[in-house]
């Protein structure tokens, strides 16, 4: 929790949240972020939606940032990819300007089907993770249309958006959906479900 919202009296009682809310970070820090993955070689704008949800079936509906895009530039497509972007729209996000945006599953892809991947029988959730982790690195490629991905990958992987959720909101609203660039920020208001 930040300084400046402490109370400076006793508090009693069981103090308890609904959800365990990730700490939160600064505006230097979210700019310095958004400024960082903007200026990976490749990346046009970053994008996302965040909204407070009218329903949750059952659990309590409370501010979020959905998953982060970036718009990348046309050598990562083929000609037929960019002549079919043109006629999409992705309606379930309502961001305009589709083409070529991506998220961060989109520049990695994993090849499922090489075996070795650990099961989860008999082990420990945590260590699980660990091992999938290490085995979907090793058999994961990060490339589009030829072009390496990687080091946009790691960037966008590297922005936690639930860090800034305070910046965000505070800044941009509550249903949301915000692109970033260089210049600075657009922010289009839409209804949230």
């Amino acid at each position: 929790m930040s300084e400046d919202l402490k109370i400076d009296r006793p508090i009693k009682g069981d103090v308890q949240f609904s959800v365990a809310r990730t700490p939160q970070k600064g505006v230097t820090e979210f700019l310095d972020a958004i400024d960082g993955l903007l200026a990976v070689d490749g990346v046009e704008n970053v994008a996302w939606n965040q909204s407070i949800p009218t329903f949750n079936d059952g659990d309590p509906c409370e501010f979020s940032v959905h998953e982060v895009y970036v718009k990348l530039d046309k050598r990562f497509f083929s000609e037929d990819e960019l002549e079919n972007m043109d006629e999409e729209e992705d309606e379930d996000y309502g961001l305009e300007d589709q083409v070529r945006r991506v998220s961060e599953y989109s520049l990695r892809k994993t090849q499922f089907s090489n075996p070795g991947r650990p099961e989860r029988v008999g082990m420990d959730y945590e260590e699980w993770r660990k091992q999938d982790s290490i085995w979907r690195e090793a058999n994961s490629t990060y490339y589009l249309n030829g072009q390496d991905t990687r080091t946009i990958y790691d960037a966008l992987a590297k922005l936690n958006m639930a860090e800034f959720e305070d910046v965000v909101r505070s800044n941009f609203g509550d249903n949301a959906t915000v692109t970033a660039t260089t210049d600075g920020f657009e922010v289009d208001y839409y209804e949230s479900y």
